[in-house]
């Protein structure tokens, strides 16, 4: 959790950094991007590892919407299943990559915020494909009072189509 916290605090400066100006440390800043406006999210793949093994695959359809303001803010509100939630983002695109930084979640006990970066397959005015990969360390009992750490990945791969 503590990396993830360092991980989110770097992203958060890097954003605040892009914000500046439209140009920063040699990287030109997207210009006609494709992102304003609001979209579906058609489709979210979610394969869980634990030590590099397979634990579980997830593929959930029809999410919800995310909207990307030109401003550089943006809102989401998702629903899977019972579990319904919403929230805030600011995002930049650079590179061929998204940075979405969540600020607030209406379903979380989470108090810090959580960025993304994800890597850009698509990226069309009409459909966006997006990848992202996190991993993070747990430490659980092994049934014989030993605890073992144990590394955890998570590869998401979300499909999204431009609403009308």
């Amino acid at each position: 959790m503590k990396t993830l916290k360092f991980l989110s605090g770097i992203l958060f400066m890097s954003i605040a950094l892009y914000s500046c100006g439209d140009y920063l440390g040699g990287i030109d800043l997207p210009t006609g991007s494709n992102l304003p406006g609001t979209w579906q999210v058609t489709k979210m793949t979610q394969d869980a590892y634990s030590d590099g093994t397979l634990e579980d695959s997830q593929v959930t359809e029809d999410l919800g919407t995310m909207t990307f303001n030109k401003s550089g803010d943006g809102s989401y509100s998702m629903i899977s299943g019972e579990e319904t939630s919403s929230g805030d983002f600011d995002w930049v695109e650079a590179n061929d990559k998204v940075y979405i930084n969540l600020l607030s979640f209406s379903d979380s006990i989470w108090t810090e915020n959580v960025a993304f970066a994800f890597d850009v397959e698509t990226n069309t005015a009409t459909q966006q494909v997006w990848t992202a990969s996190f991993s993070y360390y747990t430490t659980e009992d092994n049934g014989y009072g030993t605890m073992v750490k144990s590394l955890k990945k998570t590869n998401l791969k979300m499909e999204m189509e431009k609403e009308d």
